[in-house]
């Protein structure tokens, strides 16, 4: 099953807090669909964050504290499935 890691309510919590817990937005499956898109965006709809082959590495780096909003595209053989959710990205 491929789905954001935290599919049952679309909410992820990013921490850096080198636990090792919820530090990259994870999702599983990703690398059995290559040229996967994710895209981020701020509260305001600017894009902050693109990867056009996504591999489990954005961390949130360089970024405040709050609200986030991801579009997954998932390139399936035939057709892209597309997962839409925020982020609660919190910094320590």
């Amino acid at each position: 099953t491929l789905s954001p890691s935290s599919a049952a309510s679309d909410v992820y919590k990013r921490q850096a807090n080198g636990d090792g817990k919820n530090d990259y937005f994870m999702v599983r499956g990703i690398e059995q669909y290559p040229g996967s898109v994710l895209e981020i965006y701020n509260r305001w709809g600017n894009q902050v964050y693109y990867s056009g082959n996504y591999s489990n590495n954005w961390g949130g780096a360089g970024l405040s504290a709050g609200i986030y909003y991801y579009v997954l595209k998932i390139n399936m053989s035939r057709t892209v499935k597309v997962y839409k959710g925020y982020i609660e990205l919190i910094q320590k």
